[in-house]
């Protein structure tokens, strides 16, 4: 189960920087390599940083709640894609709707590939429990 985690917390807040590059080349509609690479080294810099500053005692807090449902960790990524917009907003003066549209898009994305590496990947779903 370890090596399953520590998969998903190298794999799963890679999908942060795709999407932001994802959506940045189809809103400019070209592709500029040095553009791209400096601005998926920047996302996904802060989408590590993230991840395991609130997705590791996230995922603790989980377990131990023995809350392993998919619908669990969406709503914990709702409630967590929060952080990043309020840093974003303090720190930078981010106050772009489609930006926390987007960090939410990506968080709960990143959430999705995490808990799928986690139990589904490796067909170890957790049982539903009462």
């Amino acid at each position: 189960m370890i090596s399953r985690i520590i998969t998903g917390f190298l794999i799963a807040p890679l999908t942060v920087p795709i999407s932001f590059s994802i959506v940045g080349f189809l809103a400019r509609g070209n592709f500029e390599s040095h553009t791209f690479i400096g601005s998926f080294l920047a996302v996904g810099i802060y989408a590590y940083i993230f991840s395991l500053v609130l997705g590791i005692p996230t995922l603790l807090i989980l377990m131990k709640m023995n809350k392993l449902q998919l619908i669990h960790f969406i709503i914990a990524g709702l409630l967590l894609s929060v952080t990043p917009c309020l840093f974003f907003y303090f720190v930078f003066g981010l106050v772009k709707i489609n930006f926390y549209i987007q960090c939410v898009i990506s968080t709960l994305l990143s959430v999705v590939v995490f808990w799928t590496i986690i139990f589904k990947l490796f067909k170890n779903e957790p049982q539903l429990t009462n």
